[in-house]
């Protein structure tokens, strides 16, 4: 006996999708195993009729003129999880009970649960939805896993996972077919998100309606705004200004350079351009923003209006947004 497929459902808690993404199926070999991920259809469930109608996948969406779902809020997010023969014969089936062995599951089901969790942690950058997956995060699979053999014959296992998610609902940026598209090949590249992008999705978690936390919000906005401008110096530097760079960088104690500064004179001095100059706005609610990390960093953030603490995920979206142009803009004139 082999086992073909193993099949989790994991909860995402409020993806919202782009309309043609629903019943979409995409595979990507993932170290011993090939996962494919399925999203929900519009008329039923994952392509089978396990679900007769889809209210625990799909929560809400949006319909053009001629009826058309557009977007889609889903709750779910299958993976099928292919297991190669050479790997089952490491693991064989307990012939005398039919039953799995336990510690293929395991293995199969971490490797399910780290793609899910590579897939949103690359989404929730790209589309901005941070809400959906803190890094430090354990995803888990919502019900029981379902294995069947090469002849599609169900196989007992006597192991689950099962975690029921918390379900809301908000309009957000959907997820676009080829932003999909593109984590998936990032998946297969074995691309992960950069520390300051991640850092900047916490900082969105940590923001969010369902759960926030101003205070952890706001240290790790700022942090994520530091590591991104020290990443684009990096990526900027010409060979001659490396070593300079390298020490304003490696050894801050030795140079004095306030972090919102580095956003001023120290990407001039790179290369020529300056938020300050360019946009002073935000170079002074980046600036803020540092001011008021110091102060939750030092003393706890007491003393401090609700009101300085909101809206600081924001104002680091919009310093990303400067510097990924600047960055674009200094590689088209290479």
């Amino acid at each position: 006996m082999s086992v073909a497929t193993v099949t989790y459902d994991f909860p995402v808690e409020d993806l919202w999708i782009d309309g043609r993404l629903l019943g979409y199926r995409g595979s990507v070999e993932y170290g011993e195993v090939t996962c494919t991920l399925c999203f929900p259809s519009a008329e039923f469930a994952f392509g089978d009729k396990k679900w007769p109608w889809n209210s625990t996948l799909i929560e809400g969406y949006r319909k053009n003129e001629e009826g058309e779902m557009v977007e889609a809020c889903i709750q779910v997010v299958r993976v099928e999880v292919d297991v190669p023969p050479s790997l089952l014969a490491r693991f064989p089936v307990d012939q005398s009970t039919g039953v799995v062995n336990m510690d293929i599951l395991r293995m199969v089901e971490n490797a399910a649960r780290d793609f899910v969790a590579h897939y949103i942690g690359l989404i929730r950058i790209t589309t901005g939805q941070y809400w959906l997956l803190a890094s430090s995060s354990r995803i888990q699979s919502q019900w029981d896993e379902d294995i069947r053999d090469s002849d599609g014959k169900r196989i007992n296992s006597g192991f689950h996972t099962m975690e029921l998610p918390a379900h809301f609902l908000q309009p957000k940026p959907s997820l676009m077919l080829a932003q999909h598209e593109s984590c998936l090949a990032s998946i297969a590249n074995e691309e992960h998100p950069s520390l300051a992008d991640t850092l900047l999705a916490d900082a969105g978690y940590a923001n969010s309606r369902v759960h926030p936390d101003y205070r952890i919000c706001v240290l790790l906005a700022a942090v994520a705004c530091e590591v991104k401008i020290k990443d684009t110096l990096q990526v900027l530097a010409r060979p001659e200004q490396k070593d300079l760079v390298d020490l304003i960088l490696d050894k801050p104690r030795d140079v004095s350079i306030a972090a919102s500064f580095l956003f001023d004179s120290g990407l001039k001095a790179v290369c020529g351009r300056s938020m300050k100059e360019e946009n002073r706005g935000l170079w002074k609610d980046v600036d803020k923003l540092f001011q008021v990390r110091n102060k939750v960093a030092h003393v706890g953030g007491q003393g401090l209006p609700p009101d300085m603490l909101r809206g600081k995920v924001e104002i680091a979206v919009q310093a990303f947004e400067w510097l990924n142009q600047v960055i674009q803009e200094a590689r088209s004139t290479q």
